[in-house]
């Protein structure tokens, strides 16, 4: 439970900051176009390249290929983090210029 809450924490602060800096006409494209993306990629493509790595990992790995082509793509979520954080850094100006 703790890490399928760990997973979904950060979909409430980051609709709320495309909220924010997005225009008054533009709230529902945005958030629209946020779900789509991270929808595609993420339930999409994500399973897809995680079962093509696990597959090539068969011969070397046996039926614990997949834990470790799970493994593999952990590096995602720290990548994302680094991201967010860079974000954070230019939020308060984003804001300050919206609220001007």
């Amino acid at each position: 439970a703790i890490p399928g809450a760990a997973y979904t924490c950060y979909v409430g602060p980051v609709n709320a900051v495309i909220q924010l800096i997005v225009g008054l006409r533009m709230r529902a494209t945005a958030i629209a176009l946020f779900l789509m993306i991270t929808n595609l990629v993420g339930m999409g493509l994500g399973p897809f390249l995680v079962g093509m790595v696990s597959d090539f990992m068969v011969s070397r790995f046996g039926h614990e290929s997949l834990r470790y082509s799970m493994l593999v793509f952990l590096f995602i979520y720290v990548w994302a983090a680094f991201h967010f954080f860079r974000a954070g850094k230019y939020l308060r100006e984003d804001l300050g210029a919206q609220y001007r």
